[in-house]
């Protein structure tokens, strides 16, 4: 068998479409698994200019238009992402800065990045000013300060504008192997029968930026652009006889419920995971989802910083993490940095609190970057093992001194997870 450099490309419109869900059906062959997902977006044809305030939210961006990817052979789902509003926006800041500012100018699939910048006189005759996080000329993400009204006013932003067209109006580009571990697992989808990728969408406008203080603003009904699969089949290579083995990694998601807690309550809950059972589990990834939105972040783009917070771990009826567990905001960091790399976000954006010497008011950040504050805080851990018992303990404080600190949330679990897909006769197995 020798290899060919000669590649056939498609670009293929989906089987199925409408404003739940898309369906690609692939040509059977020997296809490289770099599959691409062009044109992802929604448009809405009440949306006037950026006066009418309705914009993409500023992590997520055209993500956001997705709820779901499945890759499936027939009726056998091979691979699939879950919660992915959340999971992508890990995978968002996930980059170092520069990337962020690629992501943004070149996909417009968000507009989130930082620049160290003071504005010490007007920047155009609104008067807009910025300290830490924008620079006014194209940073997207940020809420501007309108000073001859003396409020913010968030339609006077650079994020990305939802559009009142399908053709035309900007829209995301996705590298599906991102968000299917299945595709980074071999570089050739072996002649897999009857393979189906489907895309489920989020046309729910609560998701979006809906700005109530734009001087139009209007409530959008929000329709899914008709996206594109780009892939590619390698010509001259014959697929492999007999039974064939592809040994890859999957996300899962399990989600739990974390209870309420009373200001100044202690609170300690105990949860059994059934997702990760009898699973070689090679990480876990927590993320902390709430259900109320902070400005112009969304709720599904949040992963809350809970007042004195402990996460521990009993692997098989062992203590998995030492001491206490993960009991501090520093800790959550340093165990996902191993985990999985760096975040590129503000520290103040994984405290669960923070003051000056007042106790009044904050100091860490500018009014601008401030909102990110207790807004983004994850964990992971390493586990490298097969679970025959997963118990996870979450303790929680209640507190009146910053917002959502009482209320209840979703702790959202995602586990990479060793699998095996085998291939004979054009029948597809899969196992763990």
């Amino acid at each position: 068998m020798a290899l060919s450099n000669a590649v056939k490309t498609w670009v293929l419109d989906p089987a199925i479409f409408n404003s739940a869900r898309a369906e690609f059906r692939l040509t059977p062959g020997m296809l490289a698994s770099n599959l691409v997902l062009i044109d992802c977006g929604v448009y809405s044809s009440n949306v006037v200019d950026r006066t009418t305030g309705i914009f993409y939210p500023a992590i997520l961006g055209a993500l956001a238009s997705l709820k779901s990817i499945s890759l499936f052979s027939g009726s056998t789902m091979i691979d699939q992402i879950q919660e992915l509003a959340s999971y992508g926006t890990v995978q968002h800041l996930k980059v170092t800065n520069q990337a962020q500012e690629d992501i943004h100018r070149f996909e417009v699939l968000n507009g989130h990045s930082w620049a160290l910048k003071a504005d010490d006189g007007p920047l155009n005759t609104l008067n807009l000013q910025g300290t830490l996080t924008t620079e006014a000329s194209h940073k997207d993400y940020v809420k501007k300060y309108n000073e001859s009204a003396g409020v913010f006013k968030n339609y006077l932003n650079n994020q990305v504008q939802i559009s009142s067209v399908e053709q035309n109006g900007p829209s995301g580009m996705l590298n599906l192997s991102t968000y299917l571990k299945f595709l980074q697992s071999t570089p050739i989808l072996a002649n897999i029968p009857d393979l189906r990728l489907i895309i489920e969408f989020n046309t729910n406008s609560a998701d979006y930026v809906v700005d109530a203080d734009a001087p139009t603003a209007v409530t959008p009904s929000l329709v899914p652009i008709r996206p594109q699969l780009v892939y590619q089949e390698i010509l001259g290579l014959e697929a492999p006889k007999g039974l064939m083995k592809v040994p890859f990694q999957s996300t899962i998601v399990e989600r739990f419920i974390i209870p309420a807690a009373g200001d100044g309550v202690a609170k300690t809950t105990s949860l059994r995971s059934a997702a990760f059972r009898s699973r070689f589990v090679k990480d876990l990834m927590f993320f902390n989802k709430i259900n109320t939105n902070d400005d112009y972040l969304r709720a599904k783009e949040r992963s809350l910083a809970v007042h004195k917070e402990k996460i521990q771990l009993v692997v098989n009826q062992k203590k998995y993490l030492p001491d206490t567990g993960v009991d501090h905001e520093a800790m959550k960091i340093r165990y996902f940095s191993d985990t999985l790399g760096g975040l590129n976000i503000p520290l103040a954006a994984a405290m669960s609190s923070f003051k000056d010497a007042t106790g009044a008011t904050y100091r860490c950040l500018d009014l601008q970057g401030s909102v990110f504050a207790h807004n983004m805080s994850v964990c992971a851990v390493n586990v490298n093992d097969v679970i025959d018992r997963l118990d996870i303990e979450v303790s929680r404080t209640g507190s009146t001194l910053d917002s959502d600190q009482t209320a209840q949330y979703d702790l959202l679990v995602f586990g990479t997870v060793n699998r095996l897909l085998e291939i004979k006769d054009g029948v597809v197995r899969l196992s763990y």
